[in-house]
């Protein structure tokens, strides 16, 4: 469950229904937000949709920037990836999305301070099973890598790794061959 509280007002949305549509665009204490949600990264992160002046509302572009959720504003058509808050395309470029931070909880711990508090529901307009995790089923050397450094590896390093072979691939080798 992620949770949010703005202006004294607190929400909570399930990660089994946001691991699926990624993006809530919703009001929460007066403040115009997004509740975005990345299964690859398992980062949950609030951004208010005040942009350049008007309420936008945000969709999931169905793109990666290393592995992260990238956004897009429905009326400037502007990228944004999650993790950088920051619109990397179109008219909004450079524009920074002020982000609120979510918590994570369990539905418990969540139901027992927040008793009155609204909920987003699993029954959507979608035939989804919410319980369901898609990204299971993929192996870990299957799920997309995330990249720590912009840099390409040195020469030095290529010509280290193509003339030392790994111990594992000594292991490997058939006794005959070693």
């Amino acid at each position: 469950m992620l949770s949010l509280t703005l202006g004294g007002e607190t929400r909570a949305y399930p990660v089994q229904v946001l691991i699926f549509h990624e993006i809530v665009n919703d009001t929460v204490g007066g403040v115009p937000v997004a509740v975005t949600y990345c299964a690859l990264c398992n980062s949950g992160i609030a951004f208010d949709r005040r942009v350049a002046g008007r309420v936008v509302t945000f969709g999931a572009s169905g793109k990666l920037l290393y592995s992260n959720l990238v956004m897009y504003d429905r009326q400037a058509r502007s990228l944004s990836p999650q993790l950088a808050g920051l619109a990397v395309a179109a008219v909004l470029t450079g524009t920074r999305l002020t982000a609120y931070p979510v918590q994570t909880v369990a539905w418990q711990d969540w139901l027992a301070g927040n008793p009155h508090a609204w909920v987003l529901s699993k029954p959507t307009a979608y035939d989804r099973s919410y319980g369901f995790k898609p990204l299971r089923r993929l192996r870990p050397a299957r799920l997309p890598a995330l990249q720590t450094s912009t840099a390409p590896p040195t020469r030095d390093c290529r010509r280290r790794r193509a003339s030392s072979p790994s111990p594992a691939a000594n292991r490997l080798r058939s006794p005959s061959k070693r």
